[in-house]
Order: C-alpha cells, then sequence, then structure tokens
C-alpha cells in the first residue's frame, strides 16, 4: 500500500496529505524522477533555467533541450470523398511501417514516449495517436547552455 506494508490506510492518507520537501531553491531545484526511466549521460544538460541574453525566453522558467511530437497513425479504411451518388469511397491505408519506426527510434533512445492511445472504430480501422519527445540537435558553434 505504503512504503511498507505495515502502513494503514489512514497512514498513507496522511503521508499524502503533507507537503513535499522544499529545498527553496524554486526553478533551480531538480525536476524529481521527470526523466528517471532512462540514465542520463554524464555533462548532459537535460534542464537549464537561465535566461538566454537575447530575452525571447521567460525568465525563471525551465528550458528542457527536447522537441515535442505528435503524429497519428492510421490502419484501416479511410473514406477520402463521395462518387456521383453520394457514397463514400474509401482508400486503405497502412501507416504500420512508420508506426514500427518509431517504435524502435524509442526503444533505440532515440525518442521519449510521453504518451500513445489507441482507437479502433467500428469498422475495425486502427487509429493510434503518441506524443513524443526527441532531444534537439547539438550545436556544433560551441554555443551550448550555460553550466
Amino acid at each position: 500500500m505504503g512504503k511498507n506494508d505495515s502502513e494503514s490506510v489512514a497512514d498513507t492518507v496522511k503521508r499524502a496529505q503533507e507537503f513535499p520537501d522544499d529545498t527553496g531553491l524554486g526553478a533551480s531545484a531538480d525536476v524529481p524522477q521527470l526523466f528517471a526511466q532512462f540514465p542520463i549521460p554524464s555533462g548532459e544538460k537535460v534542464i537549464d533555467n537561465v535566461p538566454e541574453a537575447s530575452g525571447k525566453n521567460v525568465a525563471g522558467v525551465p528550458r528542457y533541450n527536447f522537441r515535442a511530437h505528435f503524429k497519428r497513425f492510421i490502419m484501416g479504411q479511410v473514406e477520402v470523398g463521395h462518387d456521383e451518388r453520394g457514397r463514400p469511397e474509401f482508400v486503405e491505408r497502412d501507416d504500420s511501417g512508420q508506426y514500427e519506426m518509431l517504435m524502435n527510434d524509442i526503444l533505440d533512445g532515440g525518442a521519449i514516449l510521453r504518451w500513445e492511445e489507441k482507437t479502433t472504430l467500428r469498422d475495425g480501422t486502427m487509429v493510434i495517436a503518441c506524443s513524443y519527445l526527441t532531444p534537439k540537435p547539438k550545436k556544433t558553434t560551441g554555443d551550448t547552455l550555460p553550466s
């Protein structure tokens, strides 16, 4: 249930209502368990809260070295229009190869899956929506995030 098997439900509820340990560092504090499921190479910055001199970033808001992406994969029939009688026309679509490439990229450490939602329509068509992150390309001009 809680931290250990002997903890009661009341103890678990009481512990859940406690405020987390705040070190008083604000945005400079480490984000807890944000990327705990994979190792980060030493010296690699995942988050930076120092605003750029250009002023394009909001002061005090952390910057992440990732780009967000959203893709939708369709496996089944897709309506493409209507014939001269007004009946719907369909074509078969199969994005399974692209979906497999994304999953392999995630398994190889090239992307981080945020969420995935699968929907099966009445006609059997499967739609998979994925939100994922990829690392920003490293700048080669020596223009890196401040330490």
